[in-house]
């Protein structure tokens, strides 16, 4: 995986991933995991850096692609919260 000099986050990750990206990288995160980050942020964020780490429901459409001029990556990640009742009901056990 190609990691880029500057990368914005669309929403808080878990710190280890958040950890290993700013181990390679400098990179700014939404602090947020619940609220999506709003449009003329994204667009401001969009502007400076190389990589966007975004959510689904995050809206990357021409405007933020046009206002992005550095921009050489989008990763869209779809982020699940798994309880630990989920893990039991689906392993028989609680891990």
């Amino acid at each position: 995986m190609q990691i880029f000099e500057r990368n914005f986050i669309t929403r808080r990750i878990p710190a280890a991933v958040f950890s290993y990206l700013a181990g390679h990288c400098v990179c700014e995160m939404w602090p947020h995991e619940d609220t999506p980050v709003p449009r003329p942020v994204l667009l401001e964020k969009a502007a400076r850096v190389e990589g966007l780490y975004t959510m689904l429901t995050d809206r990357i459409d021409a405007e933020v692609l046009q206002a992005a001029p550095r921009l050489r990556v989008s990763d869209v990640r779809l982020v699940c919260r798994v309880t630990k009742s989920a893990r039991a009901n689906s392993s028989g056990r609680e891990q």
